[in-house]
């Protein structure tokens, strides 16, 4: 006799940020803490896709739904983070096609009945003069993302106030983190790479994760999911197959619809 393994997912959706999420050569990561928080209750998928804009991510997003529902699987929450490369001056995606994408990406999401958490880029550390990436396009582009959250009636994680909040940034200064000048120009306990997260800002990223999930979907808080499968303490090391198959997976329910403001 054999029992159906099948979870449900979340799954991250975002350029290398998300691809890295898996690497635990940073310390803590934030692939791993996911997927001990859901252990036993969803699967953590991470599709991420290095130097990816909007604009190409786009073209194999039915594909990845299609994967990832084949043979009944269902795709329960599904954290969206582009716009660190859309940002960038020589990959052409203006904020308005960045905004045009996302919605495109959002709304075949919610199509499936899959609950949605937008990323907005964060800071950026240039590496000089010739640098096309800036903490002050990645808040553009963020903006831009909020934006187009709020409308959408979607979670939204500012990741860009996340971090200049984290280093003590001052609203007042006249230089945005990052640049070259600025008081807070070094960014290293942050960034391995001026882009690329360390252990510590994935644990930002995390902990804002986890908070709007238990905010604005609190049926798919870790703490609130039952396991669907019995826990060893309820199973008899004696009676493995009768207690097992006995088990009542719990009927929970995922569907509760988000209340707009």
């Amino acid at each position: 006799m054999t029992v159906d393994m099948m979870l449900d997912k979340i799954i991250l959706f975002g350029d290398s940020i998300t691809r890295r999420s898996f690497n635990q050569e940073f310390g803590f990561n934030l692939a791993p803490a996911l997927q001990n928080d859901y252990s036993n209750k969803l699967d953590v998928v991470v599709r991420g896709f290095g130097g990816y804009t909007t604009e190409m991510a786009k073209l194999f997003f039915e594909s990845i739904i299609e994967t990832e529902t084949h043979n009944g699987g269902k795709i329960r929450l599904m954290v969206i983070f582009f716009g660190t490369n859309d940002a960038a001056e020589s990959l052409g995606v203006s904020a308005e096609r960045y905004a045009f994408n996302l919605k495109e990406i959002v709304n075949r999401a919610q199509s499936e009945d899959i609950r949605v958490i937008i990323v907005g880029p964060t800071l950026h550390q240039r590496s000089g003069s010739n640098d096309d990436r800036s903490s002050e396009r990645n808040m553009q582009y963020s903006r831009t993302a909020q934006a187009l959250s709020q409308s959408l009636g979607v979670p939204f994680v500012d990741l860009w106030t996340k971090f200049a909040d984290h280093i003590g940034y001052d609203r007042s200064e006249n230089i945005y983190p990052g640049e070259i000048g600025s008081s807070h120009s070094n960014l290293t306990a942050l960034f391995v790479d001026g882009i690329h997260f360390t252990g510590l800002a994935y644990k930002l990223l995390y902990e804002e994760l986890k908070r709007t999930i238990r905010a604005e979907y609190p049926e798919l808080d870790s703490d609130t999911i039952p396991y669907m499968y019995p826990p060893i303490e309820e199973v008899d090391p004696l009676r493995p197959v009768e207690t097992i198959t006995a088990w009542k997976r719990p009927v929970y329910e995922f569907n509760r619809k988000r209340e707009v403001s």
